[in-house]
């Protein structure tokens, strides 16, 4: 504990319960872990509401000091009687633990929190962590917004609801869709350590260049984009070779099926490695960073974290992307679904190993000033602070 934190001052013979209410174990164990353990070394009682997946990750959590209740959680299920009995489970974890803050990560989870909230009144901060499917103009998408301008409009102002989101697009698009919180504020993403991620050399110039994709395996993320981009590159007799670390996930509408991911696997100049858990000597033997995605992203962590080793960017224009990316200072932003463009940007950094060495240093320093975990646990933890101390 942190003896000077008012919090601590207030709080240290009392519990503060501060709860993650968050769909998947292994999300918040890869996003959320290092907030968790700052607010725990900061006086916070800290509890984790998800769904376990493997009981490694339950271990994991709780020797980090974690409770954590398992809930059925279905990340895309949108059977009401499924989301009925969910909601059940949440609203009595939340009810047995009685937190001083809840926090709550991605839609349904918020969507949860937002109907306990109308009765439990606690405070709730809710964490858009890019938007997703809220991007698009799909059936589910107009029955989200729907719902969240119903607890969430100008009819229903709700003193006890924060927000935060990773850029500033989302927080502008959720104002221009109606929605209204007592407190928002965009936190720059899941934050990197910059030790852990160290600046890496980059190889010289004349040896073949490998761009790592890493990611989810969804349509909208633009592998197939990525690969056939590549493709082309080593038809042009360009030293290029694509990494793909990847986690599939084919229960998602957009997620590939095992039968479009052995095509990619069966291309020559593909090396595969699939779910990785240790990224340092993925960027350590890759040289650019690629996501030529059309998601609805937050701030991609794949960004941040190869930004910081050193490593130039290539992604598509959209939200969060450009958050990251300065043009032609630490990387290139190409325009969505423009497969000419991805390509020209991928051929100036094969063959330019001094811009690649250039673009690295200049992604470091822009990480080391505003992406470390230091700067987004800093922020976090004042939220926190300012909002229990507004309810002592």
């Amino acid at each position: 504990m942190n003896p000077s934190n008012p919090l601590v001052a207030e709080k240290r013979n009392t519990s503060c319960p501060l709860v993650f209410l968050i769909n998947v174990d292994w999300y918040f164990l890869l996003h959320w872990r290092e907030r968790a353990l700052s607010a725990r070394d900061n006086g916070w009682d800290v509890w984790v509401i998800t769904c376990i997946t493997d009981a490694k990750f339950r271990v994991e959590m709780e020797s980090l000091g974690f409770n954590v209740v398992d809930v059925p959680i279905s990340r895309h299920s949108i059977n009401p009687l499924v989301e009925l009995k969910v909601f059940r489970a949440v609203a009595r974890a939340l009810q047995s633990v009685n937190p001083a803050i809840l926090h709550s990560v991605t839609i349904k989870p918020i969507c949860y929190s937002l109907l306990i909230n109308k009765v439990s009144r606690f405070p709730v901060v809710l964490s858009f962590p890019g938007l997703g499917i809220l991007r698009s103009e799909s059936k589910v998408s107009r029955c989200v917004w729907w719902f969240l301008r119903t607890l969430l409009g100008k009819k229903y102002v709700n003193t006890s609801v924060s927000a935060t989101f990773e850029n500033h697009d989302d927080r502008s698009f959720t104002q221009d869709k109606g929605l209204l919180f007592s407190h928002s504020e965009v936190v720059p993403g899941a934050g990197v350590n910059l030790q852990r991620y160290p600046l890496l050399d980059q190889k010289k110039e004349g040896v073949e260049v490998r761009v790592l994709f890493a990611s989810r395996l969804l349509r909208s993320k633009g592998i197939a984009k990525l690969v056939n981009a590549v493709g082309q590159l080593v038809e042009e007799g360009y030293p290029i070779r694509l990494v793909v670390a990847g986690i599939a996930d084919y229960s998602h509408s957009d997620g590939l099926q095992e039968s479009e991911l052995k095509i990619i696997r069966s291309k020559f100049y593909v090396d595969w490695l699939g779910q990785v858990d240790d990224m340092l000597p993925v960027f350590e033997d890759c040289d650019v960073v690629c996501l030529p995605t059309s998601y609805g992203e937050g701030i991609p962590r794949v960004l941040i974290e190869g930004a910081a080793c050193g490593r130039p960017l290539v992604a598509t224009d959209v939200p969060g992307c450009r958050d990251i990316i300065n043009q032609g200072k630490n990387g290139f932003i190409v325009p969505v679904e423009d497969q000419h463009s991805l390509v020209d940007a991928l051929k100036i950094l094969v063959v330019d190993s001094k811009l690649r060495n250039d673009f690295g240093i200049a992604g470091r320093a822009y990480v080391e000033s505003n992406f470390s975990d230091q700067v987004v646990v800093s922020q976090v933890l004042s939220l926190y602070q300012r909002i229990i101390m507004k309810s002592i």
